[in-house]
């Protein structure tokens, strides 16, 4: 072989082997020279393309009760329960109490703890710790990592052995073992009868809504010591928030104060289950169709889990496996509960918009169906407050601020205030939960359920990790989160890990957070953050790449979206896969990323995303009649094209 015929082979290999290099290296191309969003010749909101794959801005509306279409039923009252006989109803404690370090007794014999180089307990050498050794007074040893229930202030420690107050270090809160001053009386139990009364209710017949009725707490003050349970079709009804209303105060320590669920298992699917790979290269965020390799087990009506799958390619281009990412944890997690209207050969359709792209490079998905899950049905709870009894004693260290001690208990206490799982159809609305530890109310994986018009007030717990998240999503779909108010939460509208959306937080407020309202960690797609106001505090809004925080959270969500909305900072960034991250009408005093930032500083007047998705799918009579819309005008679109941000990455 001559060397020109051997050159010539060279170049020939070489341009056959760009014809099969993975996708990958050009998966997608950003589309930036036109609006996101126009309205179409109806005024109709028509969604253009983000990128050259069709991938596409999804429709939020179909989060909430009924997707919408319905609204919150007023369910009859079969039962009425009134206070007990010396059910006092105490003042409410509203404000964050601070205790002063003076008042706090080191001498009670109780157990101390020394910390090898802390500055948040005693350190080895403090004269407190070697007179208590001297006297032979309990002393717990421990590292300034460990979970301490019992650790307490002091500032005797010798000051070359603490650590510098502006960094912004934590201690759990702690009490002295067998002494409690709990913030409420103690009053007759009142679990047993009212637990009693919702059961009763759960074995009524359901009418054809699957509705049973509701039971009625009469206003006043209820003390409960334990978690009170509600079943498909039952509904736990007050007389209204506030003092003037029905109070429920919980001495319930480390648990749940209300729970909604299905009766028996749940999380597991029965049937026999079938699976069918998707024959599509690639499936745009926002599609609602795909193609399957076989659609001939499925029908029309099934309910079906669109499974979106990935391999390390996918990890790869996130550049995850840094921060311990594997797709063997994603690869059966990143699933989309859909029903499908219509088939046509292998072609299935579903209403729902899918929130994330499924690429072929990336793994591929498959759709499964055959499953029932065991659900709970039209469980609502409303028109009340949950109140936690806690420990008053328990000490806390606010970061950053040094000498400011809080209570801050977590033992006992309320963990979340109301939690509803595996429900559907479902709703919290108008109600109060004052003092739990980690959330206010929290959805687990439900779908087409609304909490609306409630509040959290008042959290007690330490300030770190898995504390004060005020409305929590976890691991739920279809969910609309509205008008909700939080103060001082570490993440007050937050979802977890793998959630797939649409997730709708709108019209919600929070008062001195103490951080960021987010996608949490792990690849949350399809949230909206709508006309979210967060007035002083230090938290903001983001969906980005939280890099190795907490467990190695990493890119916490992709097709997310904040609107209109106002904080001390927000923060969007793109990944390096089609799903893009928006700030659309957004104003805040530091809001930067490198991604889609659009009208920034100028708040559309006319407020809610969310709020004309659903007017152009329901109508504006159907909108106002399940409560969104109240004389409020359409969206107003920006209509400056969409642009990146300059903004360093976070």
């Amino acid at each position: 072989m001559t060397k020109i015929t051997r050159r010539r082979l060279l170049l020939i290999c070489f341009f056959l082997s760009l014809l099969f290099l993975p996708a990958s290296h050009a998966v997608h191309e950003d589309v930036m020279n036109g609006p996101l969003i126009t309205r179409g010749p109806d005024g109709s909101l028509v969604y253009h393309p983000y990128t050259n794959r069709g991938d596409k801005i999804i429709d939020f509306s179909h989060a909430g009760y009924k997707a919408n279409e319905k609204p919150i039923p007023d369910v009859p009252v079969v039962k009425t329960l009134e206070p007990l006989p010396d059910s006092p109803t105490p003042a409410l404690r509203t404000e964050q109490v601070f205790i002063p370090p003076e008042s706090l007794d080191l001498d009670d014999g109780s157990p101390i703890i020394a910390v090898d180089g802390g500055r948040v307990a005693h350190t080895l050498d403090c004269p407190v710790i070697l007179e208590a050794e001297r006297e032979g007074r309990p002393v717990f040893k421990a590292t300034r990592r460990m979970a301490v229930r019992t650790w307490v202030y002091c500032d005797q420690c010798p000051a070359d052995s603490r650590e510098d107050f502006d960094q912004p270090h934590w201690i759990r809160g702690g009490s002295p073992v067998d002494r409690k001053e709990m913030a409420y009386p103690e009053g007759p139990d009142s679990h047993a009868r009212i637990q009693a009364a919702l059961d009763a209710i759960a074995a009524m017949e359901p009418d054809a809504d699957g509705i049973r009725g509701a039971l009625l707490l009469k206003r006043g003050t209820y003390y409960v010591n334990g978690t009170l349970t509600l079943h498909d079709g039952v509904v736990l009804r007050g007389e209204g928030q506030g003092e003037e209303g029905t109070i429920l105060i919980f001495n319930n320590p480390m648990g749940v104060g209300i729970q909604g669920r299905p009766a028996g298992e749940s999380g597991q699917p029965s049937g026999d289950a079938f699976e069918s790979r998707i024959a599509d290269a690639y499936v745009p965020a926002g599609s609602t169709q795909l193609t399957l390799e076989d659609a001939g087990g499925f029908s029309v009506g099934d309910e079906i889990r669109v499974m979106k799958r990935v391999n390390e390619n996918w990890t790869q281009t996130l550049d995850m496996k840094q921060y311990g990412w594997r797709a063997a944890a994603y690869a059966r997690q990143l699933m989309h509960f859909r029903e499908i209207p219509r088939i046509e050969g292998n072609r299935i359709h579903f209403r729902v918009p899918l929130p994330q792209s499924i690429v072929a490079e990336h793994g591929g998905g498959s759709v499964i169906g055959g499953e029932q899950w065991n659900r709970a049905r039209q469980i609502g709870i409303e028109d009340l407050s949950v109140v936690s009894n806690y420990n008053t004693l328990v000490p806390g260290i606010i970061r950053m601020e040094p000498g400011r001690i809080y209570e801050s208990d977590m033992w006992d206490n309320l963990m979340h205030g109301i939690n509803l799982t595996w429900c559907e159809d479902s709703w919290v609305r108008r109600t109060t939960v004052m003092h739990t530890s980690r959330s206010s109310v929290m959805l687990t994986w439900c779908r087409y359920t609304t909490v609306r018009d409630s509040e959290s007030i008042n959290p007690i717990s330490p300030i770190t990790g898995t504390m004060r998240y005020s409305f929590r999503n976890n691991n739920s779909q279809m969910v609309l989160y509205y008008n909700l108010f939080a103060e001082r939460g570490r993440h007050d509208f937050v979802t977890g890990s793998r959630e797939s959306g649409p997730i709708a937080f709108v019209k919600g407020r929070t008062e001195g957070a103490l951080g960021p309202s987010e996608t949490h960690h792990r690849w949350s797609t399809g949230v909206l953050f709508d006309t979210i106001t967060m007035e002083n505090g230090t938290g903001g809004l983001q969906v980005i790449n939280r890099g190795g925080s907490g467990s190695g959270h990493g890119w916490s969500g992709a097709n997310g979206v904040i609107w209109n909305s106002t904080a001390p900072y927000i923060r969007v960034q793109n990944p390096p896969t089609p799903e893009q991250n928006f700030a659309v009408g957004c104003e805040s005093p530091d809001l930067r990323g490198n991604g889609f930032i659009l009208n920034s500083g100028n708040p559309l007047e006319s407020q809610s995303l969310f709020v004309q998705q659903l007017i152009d799918r329901t109508g504006l009579q159907n909108a106002i009649n399940v409560g969104i819309v109240n004389g409020q005008l359409p969206v107003e679109l920006p209509e400056e094209k969409p642009v990146q941000s300059a903004g360093q990455d976070e």
